[in-house]
């Protein structure tokens, strides 16, 4: 059963590439916790699935305390953060989560963006490592596409590449899917898919105001863009995202409301799947004195967050 569903997720990424003696695979991972336990099971099924693999990723990661990173059978390429921007970006998102578990506010992800569009620059000006990364002229990349900037690293490389989404399908329109909205609730609008006049109203303004994020979102990355493609040539997200050879989303479509989808849209089922395990002790000891609360997932590194709050 565990080899049929490596052997299915192989062929899901690979399919648009027919090579006899295996890929030579880039995978990047530009953001930590459990974005980066996503590209490493990823790396790992290309890697023992006879393909040469090689992770681009950051110099550590503090949002696995306690989590004891296993050797890794590929290749690692890590650029390196200065320490004073690694303590401020830890030290913004621990307080923003600590915050929104508090009922105080959501994660701005306007703000989140502006560190990961800051950390872009770092990687793009270390130039030893992106020279690395494209004298080894790699078949195609397998990006994590939460982080804009791994579409610019992508492109700049020159490499054909693949985009994972490990969230449900909150830019639906990224990948082509159709986006009904008379029906399909727009992400965090709290609504079914059975709406009222009113309520589709919302919804309607919701994508436009959602739409007018991304755009301000996009823009943070233009000084990227601006210094290290040439002009003429330089890419616009919108490009990169339609340029994506294949759209892989990570999610459970019976915690979805109805997508139609074309028919080049294929669904797999637990591709990766594990046996569930029993929820963190920290969320019993937070919630346990609160009557309502919300309950966020946000991959091991929660314990962490829980245990700063004591």
């Amino acid at each position: 059963m565990a080899a049929g569903r490596k052997s299915l997720i192989l062929c899901l990424l690979v399919q648009h590439f027919v090579l006899l003696h295996g890929a030579k695979i880039l995978t990047v991972c530009l953001a930590g916790g459990s974005h980066y336990l996503w590209m490493d099971k990823i790396s790992r099924i290309l890697h023992n699935n006879g393909h040469e693999v090689t992770m681009f990723r950051q110099t550590a990661d503090n949002f696995l305390p306690g989590y004891r990173t296993p050797d890794s059978p590929y290749r690692v390429v890590i650029w390196s953060m200065d320490e004073t921007s690694q303590k401020e970006f830890i030290a913004f998102f621990k307080e923003n989560m600590k915050l929104s578990f508090m009922g105080g506010h959501d994660l701005s992800l306007l703000d989140l963006m502006a560190h990961l569009s800051s950390q872009c620059k770092m990687i793009f000006n270390q130039t030893s490592i992106i020279n690395l990364l494209k004298e080894e002229k790699y078949d195609i990349a397998v990006i994590d596409s939460f982080n804009p900037c791994s579409f610019l690293v992508s492109e700049k490389l020159g490499i054909p590449f693949i985009a994972t989404h490990p969230f449900a399908l909150k830019n639906a329109w990224h990948s082509g899917i159709p986006n009904q909205l008379s029906y399909v609730p727009v992400f965090q609008t709290q609504l079914t898919d059975h709406m009222d006049f009113f309520e589709r109203v919302k919804n309607v303004l919701m994508y436009i105001g959602s739409r007018v994020e991304e755009s301000k979102i996009h823009s943070l990355f233009d000084d990227v863009i601006e210094e290290h493609f040439p002009a003429g040539s330089r890419p616009t997200f919108v490009e990169l995202y339609k340029k994506t050879a294949l759209w892989m989303y990570n999610t459970d479509f019976t915690f979805e409301f109805s997508h139609p989808f074309f028919p080049k849209c294929s669904v797999h089922w637990r591709l990766i799947g594990k046996t569930s395990k029993s929820c963190l002790t920290g969320i019993g000891r937070f919630y346990l004195p609160v009557r309502r609360a919300r309950v966020y997932h946000c991959g091991i590194w929660l314990d962490g967050i829980f245990q700063s709050f004591h």
